[in-house]
């Protein structure tokens, strides 16, 4: 990666402490309003001071995927930063970072895997003595980068966004038929010009063709109009799922591969969805089409596939009627459901203590008795408490997977 403005962190910091700091674009913007001269500046954060070296590019992240950092500081300033217990740089008990690597050329994520599991397991017992009663093995899990490191957003929204395009595709499924049998009937009323132009020299694959290229015609501007539409439409669903003070940062810009997806899709289905009304239009009687009143009368064959189209549209339509009810019921259920305490006006505030220069000390305690003191004195407050994590929060441990045949079953009292 490459900064936009100064630098970012080289291997010097890797030698010892350095207080130096990458800020990213938005924090850049909102804060400094995109100052030119901010490298080579002083941050304070907590009790330490940071230069500031450089701005990450924009659209950069961090490596974790539904996470917004303003700042990026190396992890040898992580003592002087951080006051919680459970962070540790120097404990070989605590376990807090991921590792991150390019391949070699030639080299499968299969082979790394093997290599780094073989390394792991000669160092494993310097730091964590086996038990005798250990049966299991762990494993380092390696997966590829490419699509950044997720353990909440990603496996949240997974299944959902597919279920979400396959209601996409049935959708698009009957749109498509539909316009196919709008096709189907205004071939029908085509009959005359059809016939005149076979009449003239036309033959049947020209006159196919011009079906088809109609069909690809109106599949191009839907698929013009889609794309236009799924930036803001995105947008707007991200802007729905994300819970935090600022958006996800999930882009739904067009790229070189969504323009191709849009592509492929339009020109398949305007082929593919364009070729029975083709096939419909082509074989014309000229002299009996020719005879017959403007617009012509459509044929029993013409007839029949209309309302086999029809029926398809209607089918599909109950099916995602049937899963939208279905949906609707269990949103319903879920928000009756009885969580064990009273939801209702009830206020949720955060103290980012450490940021304040507070450690795990008695004026911290003083400092949540103050604030507790101060809330419960207001007019209207009936109760007031203060927790470490409240019952809608996540969690800073990470799970453990073992095999299955390897783990004993037992019973544990409900939370």
């Amino acid at each position: 990666m490459k900064a936009q403005l100064g630098r970012v962190f080289d291997t010097s910091v890797d030698g010892g402490p350095s207080a130096q700091a990458v800020l990213s674009d938005h924090f850049w913007a909102s804060r400094f309003a995109r100052n030119p001269g901010i490298v080579g500046q002083t941050l304070r954060i907590s009790n330490g001071e940071y230069t500031i070296i450089g701005v990450a590019p924009k659209g950069f992240f961090g490596t974790r995927v539904g996470e917004i950092p303003d700042l990026w500081i190396p992890v040898t300033t992580q003592p002087q930063f951080s006051t919680a217990d459970f962070i540790s740089t120097t404990d070989p008990q605590s376990h807090f970072l991921n590792l991150i690597g390019r391949l070699k050329p030639g080299v499968s994520i299969a082979e790394a895997h093997a290599n780094i599991n073989l390394v792991y397991r000669r160092i494993l017992p310097a730091y964590q003595p086996a038990s005798p009663n250990d049966t299991h093995t762990v494993t380092v899990e390696t997966t590829p980068a490419e699509r950044g490191l997720s353990t909440s957003v990603r496996p949240r929204y997974r299944e959902p966004l597919i279920v979400l395009m396959v209601v996409v595709a049935l959708v698009l499924a009957i749109a498509c038929a539909n316009v196919a049998n709008l096709l189907v009937a205004l071939g029908a009323k085509r009959q005359r010009e059809m016939a005149v132009r076979v009449a003239i020299g036309a033959n049947r694959a020209r006159v196919m063709r011009q079906v088809i290229t109609e069909g690809i015609l109106l599949s191009a501007v839907a698929g013009a109009l889609g794309i236009l539409i799924a930036g803001g439409a995105g947008k707007v669903l991200v802007h729905l799922i994300s819970t935090a003070a600022r958006t996800l940062p999930l882009g739904f810009d067009p790229d070189l591969r969504v323009l191709g997806f849009t592509i492929a899709i339009s020109l398949t289905t305007g082929v593919l969805f364009s070729m029975a009304p083709a096939l419909r239009a082509s074989p014309v009687d000229v002299v009996s089409s020719l005879k017959e009143s403007k617009g012509g009368t459509a044929s029993p064959g013409r007839v029949s596939f209309g309302r086999a189209l029809v029926a398809g549209q209607v089918a599909l339509s109950l099916i995602l009627l049937i899963t939208a009810g279905l949906l609707v019921r269990s949103f319903r259920n879920l928000a009756a459901a009885d969580l064990g305490f009273d939801r209702q006006n009830v206020l949720l505030f955060k103290i980012d203590s450490e940021s304040s220069g507070y450690k795990q000390d008695r004026k911290l305690a003083d400092l949540y008795a103050r604030i507790s003191g101060r809330v419960a004195a207001l007019p209207g407050v009936t109760s007031d408490s203060v927790s470490l994590w409240s019952f809608n929060e996540g969690h800073w441990a990470r799970g453990s997977k073992y095999p299955e045949r390897n783990c004993r079953r037992t019973s544990a009292p409900p939370l």
